[in-house]
C-alpha cells in the first residue's frame, strides 16, 4: 500500500468512524446505540494507531507502540452488548455487565508502566521486534504481567466465546418468532445476521493468522480490511436506513422500551399460537377504520367489537406483547404519526397539539408524556433528529 493510499485509508476511515461513533454515543433513545457508538470509537482508535505501526513510523513514534492493545479487548464485548440491548430494548445496564470490560481494564493497567517508560526503552524493544521479524514470539518487556503471545491466545479465546454467544443469542431470539413478525422486521434481522456472519469471517482470519502470521509484523494486509468490513456494512445500513436504530417495529413488537425479546422464547409454542390468533383478531379490529385513533376507545369497547372478554384481551397483550392495553393503543398511535409525517407533507407542518388531537390523545401534554415514555425523547427532539 503506497503512502497516499495508506493515509487515505487510515485517516479518512478513522475520521468517518469517529463521526459515526460520536453521533451514536450521544444519540438519545435505545441504549444499544451507545454500545454501537462505543464500538466505532474503539475501532477509530485502533485504525488511527495502526497508521504508526510500520517499521519507519514506529521507530519515529515509539510512544504509539501498544497503545491500541487494550482496546482490542473491547470490540467483541461491545458487539455482544449491542446485539443484546438491540434485541431486548427494555433491558437496563446492570453492575454485573461491567464484567465484560474487565479484560480491557486489566490489560490497560498492566501496560501503564510500559506507557510511561522512556523512549529509549521502547525503541530498543521495537528494534528487537523488527530484528527478529516476530511481533508475538520474542520475550516480553519486564513491565508486563503476561507475555504478548499469551495475550494473543486470550484475545482469540475471548473472540471465540463472544462470537458463539452472539450466534446462539440471535438464534434463540429468532427461532420462536412468527413469520409475520420476521417479515415485519426483516431488514433489522438481516442487518444483525450479516454482522454476525462477518464477525465469523473475522474470527476465522484471526485463527488463521495465529498459525500463519504476517511475513512482516508492521505492514498492512488485505486481512486488515476484511476485519473491519463488518463495520463498513453496518455504516452503510445505517446511512440507508437510519430508523433501524429505533429498534423492533412498533406494529409487531409495540414500543422499543416496553419490548421483552426473551418473552417469546419463554412462551410455549402451543400457547403462543392460541394467543397470537386472539391478538390477530384484536389487531385487525383496531386497524379496521383505524379504530385505535378514537379518543373514546376503551378495553370494554374493544371487547364489544371483538367478542373477546376484557380480561382475555389484557392477558393476550401481556403474553404476546408484554404491555398493557393503554400502552399498546398509544404505541399504535405514535407509529401512525411517524408513518404520516414520513409519507404526507401536510403532516410535517402540523403542530404537536394537532397531531395529538388527530390521533386520539386528547391533549398535548398527554401526547408528550406518552411519546417520551415510549421513545425516550420528546417529540420535538425525535422528529428533529429524523429530519
Amino acid at each position: 500500500m503506497n503512502e497516499f493510499l495508506s493515509i487515505y485509508f487510515y485517516f479518512v476511515l478513522s475520521l468517518l468512524f469517529f463521526i459515526i461513533g460520536v453521533n451514536l454515543t450521544l444519540k438519545k433513545g435505545l441504549i444499544a446505540t451507545k454500545f454501537l457508538g462505543a464500538e466505532y470509537l474503539a475501532l477509530t482508535w485502533l485504525i488511527f494507531v495502526a497508521y504508526f505501526t510500520n517499521d519507519e513510523r514506529m521507530l519515529a513514534h515509539p510512544h504509539f507502540f501498544r497503545l491500541s492493545t487494550p482496546f482490542v479487548y473491547l470490540i467483541y464485548p461491545l458487539a455482544y452488548l449491542f446485539q443484546e440491548f438491540m434485541l431486548n430494548p427494555e433491558r437496563r445496564f446492570r453492575n454485573r455487565d461491567l464484567v465484560h470490560f474487565l479484560p480491557f481494564a486489566l490489560n490497560f493497567a498492566e501496560l501503564i508502566p510500559f506507557y510511561i517508560s522512556s523512549s529509549e526503552f521502547k525503541l530498543a524493544y521495537i528494534q528487537e521486534v523488527i530484528r527478529q521479524n516476530a511481533l508475538h514470539k520474542i520475550a516480553d518487556n519486564p513491565y508486563s504481567w503476561i507475555t504478548m503471545q499469551t495475550h494473543q491466545v486470550l484475545r482469540l479465546t475471548q473472540f471465540s466465546l463472544y462470537q458463539v454467544a452472539i450466534m446462539i443469542r440471535l438464534w434463540l431470539f429468532l427461532k420462536g418468532k412468527s413469520a409475520q413478525f420476521l417479515q415485519a422486521n426483516r431488514l433489522i434481522f438481516t442487518w444483525l445476521i450479516l454482522s454476525a456472519v462477518f464477525k465469523c469471517i473475522t474470527l476465522v482470519l484471526l485463527i488463521s493468522l495465529t498459525f500463519f502470521p504476517y511475513l512482516k509484523p508492521f505492514t498492512f494486509h488485505w486481512f486488515d480490511m476484511l476485519k473491519i468490513l463488518d463495520f463498513i456494512i453496518i455504516a452503510i445500513f445505517l446511512l440507508i436506513n437510519p430508523r433501524l436504530l429505533d429498534g423492533i417495529t412498533l406494529k409487531e413488537m409495540v414500543a422499543n422500551h416496553l419490548n421483552r425479546g426473551d418473552h417469546f422464547v419463554e412462551t410455549t409454542a402451543k400457547k403462543f399460537e392460541t394467543e397470537f390468533q386472539l391478538f390477530s383478531k384484536i389487531e385487525n379490529t383496531l386497524y379496521e377504520n383505524q379504530g385505535f385513533l378514537r379518543e373514546d376507545i376503551t378495553l370494554q369497547t374493544l371487547s364489544d367489537a371483538t367478542d373477546i372478554s376484557p380480561r382475555k384481551i389484557s392477558a393476550c397483550l401481556k403474553t404476546v406483547k408484554n404491555v398493557s392495553f393503554p400502552d399498546y393503543i398509544n404505541s399504535l398511535r405514535i407509529q401512525y404519526i411517524e408513518e404520516k409525517v414520513a409519507s404526507d407533507p401536510l403532516w410535517s407542518k402540523f403542530t404537536f397539539e394537532a397531531m395529538a388531537y388527530e390521533c386520539g390523545f386528547g391533549s398535548r401534554s398527554n401526547f408528550y408524556q406518552v411519546f417520551k415514555k415510549l421513545k425516550g425523547v420528546s417529540p420535538k427532539t425525535y422528529f428533529e433528529n429524523l429530519s
